[in-house]
């Protein structure tokens, strides 16, 4: 039987034992700096999406849990949940009203408010927050006859898009590190998962 754990780091090493959060299949499981986690069961139909967040104490042990009411539509696709570097808010990807639109959500944890701040047609659209600024980096791919990837981030309070650059082939960000300059991207639509690092100063 598959089960989730959550385990506390501190510079990069276990800062305790591993806690229980429950049984069951996962897609993928996040802690914010505020203490917080979500993660999207395997179970979730294509209109509703399996989130819950739960409070941890300050040695790494869960306290309260709470179910984090998230849109869907997204048939089946997955939202690519990213929190804020304060852990307040949470992006992630919905259905829009065109069946063919994506909506980038950004929702408050504590009221559960939502605004859109990204729409798009293009098919695959994957964002994930900065860990120290309050930017949303995101890849758009997959529009119909184009083969390249765009890269840019938006501002989480203005809305503000920043082209960044465009990337050959279908590529979906996967990992940010903060340094103003590095990308780590995997290759949309590939059977086997690969991760590729993207420079902006070398373009390479």
């Amino acid at each position: 039987k598959s089960a989730l754990y959550l385990l506390a780091m501190k510079n990069g090493t276990p800062a305790g034992s591993s806690e229980f959060v429950r049984y069951g299949d996962f897609d993928d499981a996040h802690a914010a700096l505020s203490g917080a986690l979500v993660y999207q069961d395997l179970t979730a139909t294509s209109s509703d999406v399996d989130a819950f967040l739960a409070s941890m104490d300050a040695d790494g042990h869960i306290e309260h849990w709470r179910s984090l009411e998230m849109r869907g539509g997204l048939n089946g696709s997955y939202p690519w949940p990213s929190f804020s570097p304060d852990g307040s808010l949470i992006a992630y990807r919905a259905g829009g009203a065109n069946p063919k639109q994506t909506d980038i959500v950004l929702q408050e944890v504590s009221s559960g408010r939502q605004r859109v701040i990204y729409q798009t047609t293009d098919r695959h659209v994957a964002c994930r927050y900065s860990n120290k600024e309050p930017k949303i980096f995101c890849t758009a791919s997959g529009r119909e006859g184009g083969t390249r990837t765009d890269l840019f981030f938006v501002d989480d309070k203005s809305g503000a898009i920043e082209p960044i650059a465009s990337l050959q082939g279908s590529k979906g960000i996967f990992h940010y590190p903060d340094d103003g300059r590095t990308f780590y991207f995997v290759d949309v639509g590939e059977k086997t998962l690969q991760v590729t690092r993207w420079d902006r100063e070398t373009q390479q």
